[in-house]
């Protein structure tokens, strides 16, 4: 019997010890307007029904409804701090309610600063395909989606209605936005996990993205480590979001899509392979949301570089963005006109309102050279150059040559190819220059 129970215990194999590993990353907003490209594969390209406010990637294309992958990738700016997540994330923007039982306005209220973490197995998750897009919700618990409100203290607004529960949203009732006045308020939210493997998005009412079965939104704040179900078997890190407002009044609150119920969408713009690696290599022994972990040794961050094992103060994380903001989009003048904030109502409906055309104009640096006049330079002259496609490439294989000229003989002798390239000389009044320098 004690040979038996010896030689189980030497042939069964151990559990493999797999490390927890998490890495933060921090973003201000771009900006907020009235689209969501969660939705440009059900509406198509036009506003939607509610405004929502971006964080990530930036460029001209990267809050309209239409943005591709490609468009993240090659986005020029990113108001987050790692240089390698080049993704898009979105939320119902927050409003302040005035006057709510009189005159009544809407006013955007303003996000600090807002922080994704990534938690996974290492060596044991896969990365984002490509292009993915995601939404967390509030259904049955699962995206465990929790406001909190730090430096707590009662009300003090003294518009009409201003410290009383929004009516039409039921927030007295529903209890998300506090009705005290927060030095801080933080929310946050958890986006599944389990992939189906094929889908980049849901398709015809189904679900490409699920949580772990055994999740348990009263029970976990991660479900990272928890097996997925065989319809989506494939293990993504768990993102968890943050989104930070400094000096919320409590009071009369609601998010732009009139409910006191908060979402949130993702669209990766990680190079899939990029990630992979990290995702297969970086370990910290990191089983939650810590702010004291980035995976520094794998990432680039953008600004003042991070230090394992230090957290950093949330004054210098604001003032640290602040210096690696790229320039700011105008939406009125490049997506929607709409005023978004300091509005009498709520601007919702899906495919209404003005969604401006993309132009195909691209924005060029100034090339030109002032007083100055092209002309072109003679650099050599070729005899003997039989047709004018051998002189063209005489041209491209000398160096420095932009133009040619050939000149017909009916004597192969006297052909000749004049290769050229483009000289300045000063010419007063006169503007010169390439269309790309």
């Amino acid at each position: 019997m004690e040979l038996s129970m010896l030689l189980l215990v030497m042939v069964t194999p151990l559990p493999l010890l797999v490390k927890a590993t998490s890495m933060k990353m921090d973003f201000l907003s771009s900006g907020a307007v009235r689209t969501d490209p969660l939705m440009f594969s059900q509406i198509g390209e036009c506003l939607s029904d509610h405004v929502h406010r971006f964080y990530g990637a930036v460029s001209l294309r990267t809050m309209r409804p239409d943005v591709s992958y490609q468009d993240l990738r090659s986005a020029s700016g990113n108001t987050g701090n790692v240089e390698e997540n080049k993704s898009l994330y979105w939320n119902p923007a927050i409003y302040k309610v005035n006057n709510q039982n009189s005159e009544k306005t809407f006013k955007i209220v303003d996000v600090w600063f807002a922080s994704a973490y990534y938690i996974f197995s290492t060596g044991q998750t896969k990365a984002f395909p490509n292009g993915l897009k995601m939404k967390a919700g509030d259904e049955d618990n699962l995206s465990r989606v929790r406001a909190v409100c730090d430096g707590a203290s009662p009300c003090e607004r003294d518009d009409d209605g201003g410290c009383e529960g929004y009516g039409p949203s039921n927030q007295t009732q529903h209890g998300f936005l506090p009705l005290s006045a927060c030095a801080e308020l933080e929310i946050n939210i958890k986006f599944p996990t389990c992939w189906d493997g094929i889908n980049l998005e849901s398709k015809d009412g189904g679900k490409h993205v699920v949580y772990s079965e055994e999740c348990d939104g009263e029970l976990h704040n991660e479900c990272f480590d928890f097996d997925c179900p065989a319809s989506h078997p494939v293990k993504f890190p768990e993102v968890h979001l943050y989104v930070r407002v400094r000096n919320y009044e409590g009071g009369a609150h609601v998010f732009s899509d009139g409910s006191d119920i908060f979402h949130s969408d993702y669209f990766s713009g990680w190079d899939e392979k990029e990630l992979q690696y990290v995702l297969d290599n970086c370990e910290n022994d990191r089983d939650a949301a810590h702010p004291d972990a980035f995976c520094s040794d794998f990432l680039t961050f953008r600004g003042k570089p991070k230090q394992e094992g230090v957290q950093v103060d949330d004054f210098d994380i604001r003032s640290d963005l602040e210096k690696i903001q790229p320039d700011p989009i105008d939406i009125k003048s490049t997506i929607s006109p709409e005023n978004v904030s300091d509005i009498p109502e709520l601007l919702r409906g899906a495919c209404t309102g003005t969604l401006i055309a993309a132009s195909n104009t691209t924005t060029i640096p100034d090339c030109g050279k002032t007083n100055k006049q092209a002309f072109l330079k003679k650099l050599k002259v070729v005899k003997k150059v039989k047709n004018s496609l051998d002189c063209q490439n005489l041209c491209a294989n000398f160096s420095g040559c932009t133009h040619f000229v050939w000149k017909n003989n009916r004597k192969v002798a006297k052909r000749t190819c004049t290769l050229q390239n483009v000289g300045y000389k000063t010419k007063r009044n006169f503007v010169s220059g390439p269309v790309n320098c």
